[in-house]
């Protein structure tokens, strides 16, 4: 907490922000604790082509999802916490960042003749995805199959075994590639 510099008045602590990208949907998600005395926050942006910060949210909320971004794009982002009096306005918080990705895919996995068959939602941004297969859920991944269909059957997989999966959407700019989807297993027969 900030001590008021003189008797007139008191400025705002600078907010405490973090940053990340959410794994879902994709998009840069921005935090910050609640300031006593703030009446709402300014949330500013940039990319790293850009030389100074636009401001993107007014808000009186102590979070930001950033919905209006190019996937692959690094943003750099700083809160700053409005009073009443705007000479109390808090200093700009340090920066922080996140980069836009694609959604993370929902992976169902049924058997198809014996063999499993993952399915998932297909991203008109992906230009692939990558299948990661292992023989234990904490296990080491291994990459079986790269496809650009919202399909993938395992043909390699052994009656009997239980295999775990994970996939991965792939996008054009490796930065903007999904995280891996939740681990979801089978037993082939």
């Amino acid at each position: 907490q900030s001590l008021c510099q003189c008797h007139l008045r008191c400025d705002l602590p600078r907010p405490e922000v973090e940053a990340y990208t959410i794994a879902s949907t994709g998009d840069p998600y921005v935090s910050w604790k609640r300031i006593t005395g703030a009446r709402k926050y300014l949330v500013y942006r940039r990319s790293a082509d850009e030389s100074s910060y636009t401001r993107v949210a007014s808000t009186t909320s102590t979070h930001y999802t950033d919905q209006n971004v190019e996937l692959g794009t690094k943003y750099y982002y700083k809160v700053k916490a409005v009073h009443t009096n705007t000479v109390a306005n808090s200093a700009s918080s340090t920066v922080v960042s996140a980069t836009a990705t694609l959604a993370r895919p929902t992976v169902n996995i049924k058997l198809k003749n014996g063999n499993p068959r993952l399915t998932w939602e297909k991203d008109p941004d992906a230009v692939k995805y990558y299948v990661y297969r292992s023989t234990s859920k904490t296990g080491t991944y291994e990459r079986i199959g790269s496809t650009s269909s919202e399909k993938y059957i395992d043909k390699t997989a052994k009656a009997g075994k239980t295999y775990y999966y994970k996939v991965k959407a792939i996008h054009e700019k490796s930065a903007a590639n999904s995280s891996y989807s939740s681990v979801d297993s089978i037993k082939a027969k």
